[in-house]
């Protein structure tokens, strides 16, 4: 059995080398999912240690650019939203006055909200992805230099894969928005945090 268990590793350890010397900045083959939310952005510095049969990460620069990402989408779809109000109180007002059903008034609102999500995450990673060509002295254009068809089948999968991750639930679901969760000893994550070595950026 340990035999054929380093036969696995050493195929595996393979795959990844090639995958770390080969990675493509449009069609990356991987995902990080930090609780719900989900991006297929960059590993930065990403190393294996073949001895330990570990990954490695610039830890603090992957969360940088993956919630910069999600903060650009979320913010596009906030602008959005309030720029609709009067869209959403005409609604309103013909469902009161029986012009429209509740089911439609939900159907078109859902439908409107579901295709602007899609488009700001759409914006954002091509923005994260445009800054990636950047860093490497390349200029960028999506509509020029971009893959519709590619494009169209990446965000797809990774709206799939998002709706997945929706319908995980975490034991720290109970607790309220800005409610923090304790740990057994009193303690809460921000500690955890700060009682970690400042001096590296790997884990």
């Amino acid at each position: 059995m340990e035999a054929a268990e380093e036969n696995i590793h050493s195929i595996i350890r393979k795959r990844l080398r090639e995958y770390t010397q080969e990675m493509d900045i449009e069609t990356p083959q991987h995902t990080i999912q930090v609780r719900r939310d989900l991006s297929d952005g960059p590993l930065p510095d990403l190393s294996i240690d073949d001895d330990k049969f570990e990954l490695s990460c610039n830890w603090r620069e992957l969360y940088t650019i993956f919630y910069g990402e999600i903060t650009i989408s979320e913010n596009l779809l906030k602008g959005w939203s309030e720029s609709q109000k009067g869209w959403a109180e005409g609604m309103r007002a013909q469902m009161e006055t029986g012009g429209m059903s509740m089911m439609s008034v939900l159907q078109q609102a859902m439908g409107a909200f579901a295709s602007k999500n899609n488009d700001a995450i759409k914006i954002a990673r091509r923005a994260r992805v445009k800054r990636q060509f950047k860093l490497l002295g390349k200029d960028w254009d999506p509509e020029v230099d971009g893959r519709p068809g590619l494009e169209r089948d990446i965000l797809k999968g990774l709206a799939d894969v998002r709706q997945v991750c929706s319908m995980e639930e975490f034991e720290d679901d109970e607790f309220d928005d800005g409610e923090e969760a304790d740990d057994a000893d009193g303690s809460d994550e921000d500690d955890e945090w700060e009682d970690e070595d400042e001096s590296s950026d790997h884990e």
